[in-house]
């Protein structure tokens, strides 16, 4: 009786963990640091699902602004141009990156410049009811010290206020 109920108890937690299936892959997370008088910012990071599922990112929201909306990217008469997204899939057993040029979390209204070394709070929502909270480090470039894109004087359009 004691073996079955190990069991179960084991069966159960196997389970429950794959069918949360979400991590967060923290080397890959960062806030764009900001110029003075700079009111927006963006954060990306790699978003890995672990379940056999497609699970999606529905929300986020940051200690650095009331104001958070997900966005992609997208091509208009030749333009890219940011636009507001309700979710980001992550495909089951794949991966989302949050990038520049790409998916990402948008920051809006600002109460402070972000400086380099500064941690972001971020949580994450999903559709499937799992949340991660997480301390995202304010950089100049990306951890890959490649060259991005500066969101300051970018269009945004599509945006549901």
């Amino acid at each position: 009786m004691k073996l079955f109920f190990a069991l179960t108890l084991l069966l159960f937690g196997s389970l429950t963990s794959a069918s949360e299936g979400i991590m967060i892959s923290e080397e890959s997370a960062w806030a764009r640091a900001t110029p003075p008088g700079s009111k927006t910012t963006a954060i990306y990071l790699t978003v890995m699902n672990h379940s056999g599922a497609d699970i999606s990112l529905t929300a986020a929201t940051a200690n650095i602004s009331e104001r958070v909306e997900l966005h992609t990217h997208i091509n208009n008469d030749g333009m890219m141009k940011m636009q507001q997204v309700v979710s980001i899939v992550v495909p089951a057993g794949g991966q989302a990156q949050l990038k520049p040029h790409g998916d990402h979390i948008m920051v809006f209204n600002l109460q402070d410049q972000l400086k380099q070394g500064e941690l972001v709070s971020v949580e994450l929502t999903f559709d499937n009811g799992q949340t991660q909270n997480l301390q995202v480090p304010v950089r100049k470039e990306p951890p890959s010290a490649n060259n991005t894109m500066d969101h300051d004087g970018t269009e945004h359009s599509g945006m549901k206020h």
